[in-house]
């Protein structure tokens, strides 16, 4: 399957469409997503934890319920393993402003 298949479908798994594309007006157009996973890597290991990803996007002013910004998470981790690392991160943000979504 695509990856925007997948994505579209975690997102839906998780009913996290509107937030997803919440978090994604907040980080931009940017076209250095390296960069902007630096600003969620707050520890610098490489990944984002759940606690990263809750606290920067409360800090980018997404103004999104715990829950909500939970849910994206969940949708980005892709392998389920508990954090986004840079691939997931790239594929999320890539494929959704590939198909215009934020």
């Amino acid at each position: 399957r695509a990856k925007s298949d997948q994505l579209r479908e975690a997102l839906q798994r998780y009913n996290a469409v509107e937030s997803f594309v919440q978090v994604l007006s907040c980080v931009g157009e940017t076209t250095n997503l390296e960069k902007e996973f630096d600003n969620f890597d707050l520890d610098n290991d490489r990944l984002i934890s759940m606690a990263e990803f809750l606290f920067t996007c409360a800090a980018m002013g997404t103004g999104l319920r715990k829950d909500k910004v939970e849910a994206v998470f969940k949708a980005i981790d892709t392998d389920g393993n508990g954090s986004i690392d840079i691939g997931e991160f790239l594929s999320a943000f890539l494929v959704a402003r590939q198909y215009h979504w934020g």
